[in-house]
């Protein structure tokens, strides 16, 4: 929005100036430092009033015909503070200037500056014009009634030698009020008449106006319909008088509009969250807002427009952000990067603890916009985030390891335990009374789920830690291999298992093998009573979605059979380690299988869900990548 705002007041055909209650510069455009060229230099944000008339007239920059550099200083200063009436100023090189004046609510002094020697040009022309008027007079009508002001030539007898069509287009009046011959004061009493003026003193309005004929007089009226016409009456040397009526309604407009943008673009940068600072192209302070200096602890009366970056630096560092031996390194770096047109990013430091993002954007005229955002708290969460993440990983690390290595150790007592029942049934069998039979049975099954058990977590857990390197693995193969594993309890089950042809990924043979393994015994085993089990295997790749702004290829299988289904809100629960949904009496299992099914997806890059309805059958969707990047190969291998 400031962008905007600077570039619709370049634009203008006006100089423009807002200089605040305290007679301080705050906004300025293009065209006012090129009217003001003689002391260009010192037009800048906060330069005063007074002291940038004082050093124009110090350098000679105006007409001063009777007047001392003092009594001139002193009749212009007399003549602002009074403002509201436009003042013409005539320059040491014979230009002229309109200077317009305008105070705002808040005591701002908003002024428009525009050069006027083409005006005064006209002025003389017009002269000139009168003297041939006659010899001349048509074509002057069609010159004259084509100006977009208006226009009165009176003679020295107050009696209308021309007026053009604009200027009783301005009042409101009739061809017949304006034409050749009539009088000044009937021209005011008609003007009055329309209305144009509101509740005026219209016979003291039109006396003041016969009275003052002979007077230059320029002045804006304002007219009851909120117009704003800028009249200029110019006495001739002949006694006649030229005056110019100009509708500058819109160019006020404009400038209140630009005034109170400028009020608005104030609050916007006074409310950011971020701090925003403004620097040129010499690196000296343009603006910042408030949160900018609360931020670094500035202090407004240190840091403000036209203030260089070094003595910004070195106040920052004063009140502790930095050391000296920092901002130094800071400029240095600035200055050797001062020609880069590109946006720059970067954290800084502060030695309280604090943390500042910070945005450097440059400008087409060489300045920066710097944006700071405190980021102090996002960096401790990160931190926490990574120190979290670090010990969750040593703890699931340590949890694997427990896991292998205590179901490894269980292995030997668990023989035992199996062997001396063995032989206990071997040997005294026949001589077991019926609980007692009962009791080694009861304890041979459970150490036959023990055995389940451990080998099951003993999978779990070399999904991490006995993994091996990818390599291409033709996961048909892997299939056939796993339908002749589970060839028995296909034949006892009746079950018939299709499949479509599967790829080749890159993959952990073992574990794909496992994966596979387990799904489908997972729809073996819950299988509805007197139902053949059908299962089908089908799979699909996104090959043709990759490339550009896509992910790598994926491999999507499905394996849909007819058992008895689960319901969809315990999707989560399958696959959780030791999670079941049925007692050990109705389907056997440790509630392992699927965790580590999920891990084992996981590992490889992928994801793995679960559809099911009850009664009907369950779906397993396992997405697979169908390469793996190199460095996750090697890592792999690592393990």
């Amino acid at each position: 929005a400031r962008q905007r705002m600077t570039h619709a007041l370049d634009v203008m055909a006006e100089g423009f100036a807002l200089f605040d209650a305290d007679e301080k510069l705050v906004v300025f455009n293009r065209k006012y430092v090129e009217c003001r060229s003689l002391i260009g230099e010192l037009i800048v944000r906060g330069a005063s009033y007074e002291a940038l008339l004082a050093e124009e007239i110090r350098r000679g920059g105006f007409d001063m015909r009777g007047h001392t550099a003092e009594t001139y200083l002193a009749a212009a200063l007399k003549h602002h503070r009074r403002l509201g009436i436009p003042t013409e100023v005539r320059l040491a090189d014979g230009r002229w200037h309109l200077v317009n004046e305008m105070r705002t609510s808040r005591g701002e002094n908003v002024q428009t500056r525009s050069d006027i020697t083409h005006l005064k040009q006209r002025e003389a022309d017009l002269v000139r014009v009168t003297r041939e008027l006659h010899s001349r007079n048509k074509m002057f009508d069609i010159l004259l009634d084509n100006m977009s002001q208006g226009l009165c030539l009176f003679d020295a007898d107050q009696n209308v030698v021309f007026a053009n069509r604009r200027y009783a287009e301005i009042y409101g009046l009739a061809p017949e009020h304006i034409k050749p011959g009539t009088n000044l004061k009937a021209i005011l009493e008609a003007r009055v008449a329309t209305g144009v003026y509101g509740s005026i003193d219209g016979q003291r309005f039109v006396e003041d106006g016969v009275a003052t004929f002979g007077e230059k007089v320029s002045t804006v009226l304002r007219l009851a319909d909120g117009r704003s016409i800028a009249v200029l009456r110019l006495p001739m040397p002949d006694g006649s008088l030229v005056s110019t009526h100009e509708d500058i309604t819109q160019r006020e407009k404009l400038n209140a509009r630009f005034a109170a943008q400028h009020m608005q673009l104030d609050a916007v940068m006074h409310n950011m969250v971020q701090g925003v600072a403004m620097y040129d192209a010499e690196q000296r302070l343009i603006i910042c807002n408030r949160r900018y200096l609360e931020m670094y602890c500035l202090s407004p009366d240190v840091v403000k427009p036209g203030v260089a970056l070094g003595d910004v630096m070195m106040h920052s560092a004063s009140v502790g952000n930095y050391t000296e031996e920092e901002a130094h390194r800071v400029l240095k770096e600035r200055h050797e990067t001062r020609h880069q047109k590109t946006r720059r990013t970067f954290k800084q430091h502060l030695r309280d603890g604090r943390v500042i993002a910070v945005v450097s954007e440059p400008m087409p005229d060489g300045g920066t916009i710097a944006t700071c955002m405190d980021v102090s708290d996002s960096e401790r969460h990160a931190e926490q985030m990574r120190d979290y993440t670090q010990k969750l990983e040593r703890s699931n690390r340590e949890l694997q390891d427990f896991a292998y290595v205590a179901s490894h150790d269980l292995q030997e007592p668990l023989r035992k335990i199996e062997a001396f029942g063995d032989r206990l049934v071997t040997r005294f069998g026949k001589d077991l009374p019926d609980d007692g039979r009962m009791f080694l049975d009861r304890m041979q099954n459970a150490a036959g789920r023990m055995r389940r058990l451990i080998n099951d977590l003993l999978d779990y857990s070399r999904v991490t830690t006995k993994a091996k390197p990818f390599t291409r693995v033709e996961l048909g193969e892997v299939l056939s291999g796993v339908l002749s594993d589970l060839q028995i309890r296909i034949e006892e089950s009746g079950a018939v298992i299709k499949s479509e042809v599967l790829p080749v990924v890159d993959a952990d043979a073992t574990q794909m093998r496992q994966l596979l393994q387990n799904v489908l015994a997972n729809a073996l085993k819950f299988r509805k009573a007197d139902v053949k089990p059908e299962i089908n295997i089908t799979c699909s790749t996104d090959a043709d979605r990759s490339g550009p702004g896509h992910r790598s290829p994926h491999l999507r299988i499905e394996i849909r059979d007819n058992g008895i289904g689960f319901d969809n809100k315990y999707k989560e629960q399958i696959f959780t380690i030791f999670q079941r949904l049925h007692g050990r009496l109705e389907y056997e299992g440790t509630g392992v299988g699927l965790a580590t099914v999920r891990k084992i997806v996981e590992r490889h890059g992928g994801s793995i869900d679960a559809d099911g309805q009850p009664g009907i059958g369950a779906t397993f969707i396992i997405e697979l990548p169908m390469h793996q990047a190199a460095e996750k190969t090697a890592d792999a291998s690592v393990k």
